[in-house]
C-alpha cells in the first residue's frame, strides 16, 4: 500500500508543517477508512516533489473541510480531505461515491469553481493515477514553469499558487497570472467573488469586486 507513490515522489527534506497565523482549526474529525488512517501514518504533513503535492496534517482536517465548505457547501458533510497540490486543490474521500467498498475520490477546485470525479479510491488514485498520469492530476509541467518564472525554490505548506485574475473572471491559465498566496485565505477570496458572482447575470463585464 503505497509503495509505488513511494518510489516515484521524492518527499521534500524542507518540509514546514505548521499553518502560520489564526487559521488552524482543531475541530475533531473522525476517520475510520483504514488506508486513510495507513497514508496518515506514513505521510501525515509530507511534501512531495518541491510542494507540488501534499498530504494534509490530521489537526487541520477541519479547517479545510470549512474552506472546501466555503464554496462547495453541498458536499460539507460527505468528503475527507488527504492531499492538495500547488494549485490549492483539495483531493477528497467522497464518503457517498463508493466502489468494491471504498470511497472514490473527489478533486475540489477553488481558483475554477469545479468538482471532478475520479474514479479511484485512495490507494489507487497514490498507487495508480500519481504515477500513470502524474501530469494531468497534479500539472507538474505547470508548476515548475511558475518556479522558473519566479525565481522560487520550493513551495512552503500554508502557500498554494493563486490566479492574479481568477479563471471564473477571464483570468489566463498562465504563469504570468500567477501569485504566491495563503491557502486558507486564497479559498477564503475564492469563496467570497464566487458568492457575489452568484447574482450577477451570464455575460456582465466586471469592473470592481470587492473582498472583506
Amino acid at each position: 500500500m503505497y509503495d509505488l507513490f513511494n518510489s516515484a515522489y521524492d518527499r521534500d527534506l524542507f518540509e514546514d508543517n505548521h499553518l502560520h497565523g489564526p487559521h488552524t482549526n482543531t475541530r475533531i474529525v473522525q476517520i475510520e477508512n483504514p488506508e486513510y488512517l495507513e497514508l496518515l501514518k506514513r505521510y501525515e504533513g509530507a511534501s512531495f516533489n518541491n510542494g507540488v503535492y501534499r498530504i494534509v496534517r490530521s489537526q487541520d482536517i477541519s479547517l479545510w473541510i470549512d474552506c472546501i465548505a466555503s464554496i462547495f457547501p453541498d458536499f460539507s458533510k460527505r468528503i475527507l480531505p488527504f492531499g492538495y497540490d500547488w494549485l490549492g486543490r483539495f483531493y477528497c474521500l467522497d464518503l457517498e461515491r463508493i466502489d468494491n467498498s471504498k470511497p472514490l475520490v473527489l478533486l475540489f477546485s477553488g481558483f475554477t469553481n469545479e468538482v471532478m470525479e475520479i474514479p479511484a479510491n485512495i490507494v489507487e488514485f497514490h498507487d495508480r493515477v500519481l504515477i500513470e498520469q502524474s501530469d494531468a492530476a497534479l500539472e507538474g509541467g505547470k508548476f515548475f514553469n511558475y518556479l522558473n518564472f519566479s525565481r522560487a525554490t520550493h513551495l512552503s505548506a500554508d502557500h498554494c499558487i493563486d490566479m492574479v485574475v481568477p479563471l471564473y473572471m477571464g483570468g489566463t491559465y498562465t504563469v504570468e497570472n500567477m501569485k504566491l498566496a495563503e491557502l486558507p485565505i486564497t479559498w477564503e477570496i475564492n469563496a467570497q467573488l464566487l458568492n457575489q458572482l452568484k447574482t450577477v447575470p451570464d455575460g456582465t463585464r466586471i469592473k470592481k469586486v470587492s473582498v472583506c
